[in-house]
């Protein structure tokens, strides 16, 4: 009996040391689990506004008036990796964190207003005026120059000594090299320091690769209020480093 007894005591500890031991490592996870969720929402609030800008190039109006949200998807996926991930470390795809952060990935994207005078139903036309009037309403001298021969080119700014040459492209799918090609013409004959290609849309790697080397900057519409900071330290392409 007290054989019995002694070992029923043993069992009740070794019970007891293992339920402890597994509350404290679950309790530790989930304490790392919000150190690098509070750390990844620090970040995602960081640049709120370029996953904003991203949420709106990358949505699409599909088949049968559906939203296909595949390449927003596909963004989330490469800001974690290439953002997150070097910050916080690799999160899993199937954690339940991936999930979580994903969700508020889109949730903090659609929380930040962007410019309101922008709408979907806007023109071609209205859109160069669109452009020229926000580039105004941040120092710059702009005009629209639908009924001048500018060589293409759609709005001329300047600012003090600087003039800018832009194409302003409004598109549905991603602008192309094309738009590069006339934005550096444009800047030649109106011998410019600085051109841009000006877009609600994204832009082709093609696009990219060729502003890249050619000096022209790709901005989306959002990014017309920080233009003089961006011509300080120019970018070629929205967003973080691709």
């Amino acid at each position: 009996m007290a054989v019995g007894a002694a070992v029923w005591l043993a069992t009740e500890w070794w019970v007891g040391l293992v339920v402890t031991v597994v509350a404290a490592i679950a309790l530790a996870l989930a304490q790392r689990e919000k150190e690098v969720y509070d750390a990844a929402m620090a970040l995602v609030a960081m640049h709120a506004k370029e996953l904003a800008i991203r949420r709106s190039q990358t949505v699409v109006q599909g088949s049968y008036g559906v939203k296909n949200e595949s390449a927003w998807q596909r963004e989330i996926g490469y800001f974690m990796e290439r953002v997150l991930a070097p910050k916080v470390g690799r999160i899993s795809a199937v954690s339940p964190l991936h999930s979580r952060l994903c969700r508020q990935i889109d949730k903090t994207a659609c929380s930040v207003p962007l410019t309101r005078d922008f709408h979907p139903g806007i023109d071609p036309i209205e859109y160069e005026h669109f452009v020229a009037e926000t580039l105004r309403r941040h120092g710059w001298d702009a005009r629209t120059t639908q009924a001048s021969a500018d060589q293409g080119v759609d709005v001329v700014a300047t600012r003090g000594p600087v003039t800018l040459a832009v194409q302003c492209k409004l598109y549905s799918k991603p602008v192309g090299n094309a738009a590069v090609q006339e934005a550096i013409a444009g800047r030649q004959f109106l011998n410019a320091e600085h051109a841009a290609v000006v877009s609600n849309s994204n832009f082709t790697r093609a696009a990219k690769e060729l502003a890249a080397s050619a000096g022209v900057l790709l901005l989306h519409h959002e990014q017309l209020t920080d233009l003089s900071n961006l011509l300080k330290s120019p970018i070629y392409a929205l967003g973080w480093p691709r």
